[in-house]
């Protein structure tokens, strides 16, 4: 909660993850300690950008967190269709790489109304192990958008090939 600021908005966060997944149970505990309600999305609505930005408006969903695959194609939706989606708060990406040129254009288009994550974790040990919020004046040389930092009570180590420990900001 602390990392995602979740205590300032109403939460209403668009499921978009089977509930066999992982990420489903870190969106429960995104929701149900903030009193928030979860809209799950069908099957239908989230190969269908135009059906998925209808239920969002349809729930003044606040919160989305999804694969830079489905993101990505709803963005372009929204713009092509000059969707107006001003209870949109936090859109977190995660399970897969993120361009970082495609996810600092929508940070810039968006910048004033939509925090956009980044947020990493390996399945095997936690849903969510760091979270990068993206700043417009962020510049960064890799072609892979940042992981952040630690979630609270999460500490991460960053090896080199040889196993040796790197310094932090590597």
């Amino acid at each position: 909660e602390k990392k995602y600021r979740l205590s300032n908005i109403d939460i209403n966060l668009l499921q978009l993850a089977s509930f066999h997944f992982d990420v489903f149970m870190g969106d429960l505990f995104k929701v149900i300690p903030n009193a928030g309600t979860i809209i799950i999305a069908s099957e239908e609505e989230k190969l269908d950008p135009k059906k998925l930005c209808k239920l969002i408006e349809k729930h003044k969903v606040s919160i989305i967190e999804s694969t830079p695959g489905l993101l990505f194609p709803l963005f372009k939706h929204i713009e092509n269709s000059n969707s107006k989606l001003d209870y949109l708060k936090k859109v977190i990406f995660g399970s897969d790489s993120v361009s970082n040129y495609d996810f600092y254009e929508l940070v810039h288009k968006n910048q004033n109304q939509i925090e956009f994550y980044n947020s990493y974790g390996v399945t095997e040990s936690s849903v969510e192990s760091t979270s990068y919020l993206a700043k417009a004046n962020d510049k960064y040389e890799s072609q892979i958008t940042p992981i952040g930092y630690p979630l609270e009570n999460v500490h991460i180590y960053i090896l080199n090939k040889n196993q040796q420990l790197l310094p932090i900001g590597i």
